[in-house]
């Protein structure tokens, strides 16, 4: 296999595999076999990794890497030259295997932090006319009792951030933020907030 049939496969596939993390478990899997196996079949030994955008508002990288192997880097080089043009995307490439994911921005107040990645949520669907959604919002930072007003209002801030006040007032009936550090197996981390109200709007149209 060569490069513009990787390339051919990967653009074809391209916008499942920028909302890979808000698809199901059986997806996510299927996508990223299938990208490993249209890697292997071009250059067995290249590794890659997707590193999200945080909101959605930019593009994702996708990067290479070689494992520090000398015999893939020209074809990891190759794959990245001709790497066709796509507004979502950013391909690299490395020699190590990234680690770090963009996920660790620290916010809000100086007696009240939270870092995007310790936040998810979890939609709660009304079975009526009304399309509004419940959201849980669930945090793997310990927040006591007394911290709980702080806790929901930097939460709400972060949603207006992300989607803007009128689309998440008009696409979110309530919000409930738990303090309890017990993630739910079916949340969703909260960096992909935008990209599951943009679905919400497309499903409701």
């Amino acid at each position: 296999m060569n490069t513009s049939q990787f390339w051919t496969w990967f653009q074809d596939n391209e916008h499942k595999l920028y909302i890979l993390p808000l698809l199901s478990t059986e997806e996510q899997d299927e996508y990223m076999f299938w990208m490993q196996t249209y890697l292997n079949y071009y250059k067995a030994g290249i590794g890659f990794k997707i590193v999200f955008c945080e909101t959605y508002t930019r593009p994702a990288t996708l990067a290479f890497f070689t494992n520090q192997q000398p015999e893939l880097y020209h074809a990891v080089l190759q794959l990245v030259k001709t790497a066709p043009p796509m507004d979502n995307w950013k391909i690299v490439s490395y020699r190590n295997k990234l680690d770090d994911v963009a996920e660790s921005k620290t916010i809000g107040p100086s007696n009240f932090k939270l870092k995007l990645n310790q936040l998810y949520f979890q939609p709660v669907f009304k079975i009526n006319d009304n399309s509004k959604i419940t959201i849980n919002i669930f945090t793997t930072k310990k927040v006591s009792y007394a911290k709980r007003k702080q806790f929901k209002k930097l939460c709400m801030q972060i949603l207006v951030d992300m989607v803007g006040e009128n689309v998440l007032s008009n696409n979110v009936h309530f919000i409930r933020c738990n303090l309890k550090t017990q993630i739910p197996g079916v949340a969703i981390k909260l960096i992909h907030f935008q990209q599951f109200i943009v679905l919400i709007k497309q499903l409701y149209k």
